[in-house]
């Protein structure tokens, strides 16, 4: 099947999903994969794919909602009070560069980025995301990544009571390691994006050079060795169960 026909499939399964919903309830997929699985654009396209199907469907007051693990990073500043700090920048996107919990950036992240409102983790925001939901519900807010700095941006994501199906993307999000999965539960559906190693490798390779990460084929390379490649192993030997395994295609990348 090619790549347009097994997105459409993908949407009409999530959009039957949520008509068997009651509409005080929100559907939460956590879309997992290693690195250069291509696991990010293609909830880029399902997320926006939903919203096109859902702006025409009895359901239309209902809109999808792509929510990156990527904003619960570690700030650089924070990295720097590490025991080990090169160590510390030379692995950042390993599992333990990220505080899914929040309480570490209440400490010392937060004075950092010079927030003041409580900060919620992924774990929080989660379980928030599972109350039941109204027109009069709070908007949650979660962080952003920015990568042209380098750094999460707080409270940059606003999560509307119409957002009533969340597409959480991210390395970590189905591991079996405490504390995230205490999270496994929360979530109504686990998607594992599928790839060759050798060819997340490629991929991977490809985007550090064009994203000016590293200047060559053997700088690009040598990151992959010393941790995407680390973080990808560490992650097949450490994630749940998935609902559904998909196979990365080309053109979803």
């Amino acid at each position: 099947m090619n790549p347009q026909g097994q997105m459409d499939r993908w949407v009409d399964h999530l959009i039957t999903r949520l008509e068997q919903l009651a509409p005080e309830q929100r559907l939460v997929i956590a879309i997992s994969g290693i690195p250069g699985s291509g696991k990010t654009t293609l909830t880029q396209r399902l997320a926006h794919d939903l919203n096109e199907r859902l702006s025409t469907h009895p359901l239309s007051h209902s809109r999808a909602l792509m929510l990156p693990m990527d904003g619960f990073h570690y700030p650089k500043a924070y990295l720097d009070t590490f025991k080990d700090p090169h160590l510390a920048h030379a692995r950042r996107g390993a599992h333990w560069t990220f505080d899914p919990l929040g309480k570490d950036f209440l400490v010392l992240a937060q004075p950092v980025l010079g927030v003041t409102e409580p900060f919620l983790g992924l774990l929080a925001l989660l379980k928030q995301l599972r109350h039941p939901i109204n027109d009069q519900t709070p908007t949650i807010y979660a962080p952003s990544f920015d990568h042209a700095v380098g750094d999460p941006v707080p409270d940059d994501i606003a999560i509307l009571p119409c957002h009533r199906l969340i597409l959480l993307e991210g390395i970590y999000v189905h591991l079996n390691l405490e504390p995230w999965c205490d999270m496994v539960p929360l979530y109504d559906e686990m998607w594992f994006v599928d790839v060759d190693m050798d060819e997340a490798r490629r991929r991977v390779i490809k985007r550090h050079i064009e994203a000016g990460l590293a200047t060559n084929e053997t700088d690009a390379a040598n990151r992959w060795e010393t941790n995407d490649g680390l973080n990808a192993q560490f992650i097949l030997d450490h994630h749940a169960e998935p609902t559904r395994t998909l196979s990365s295609q080309a053109g979803f990348i």
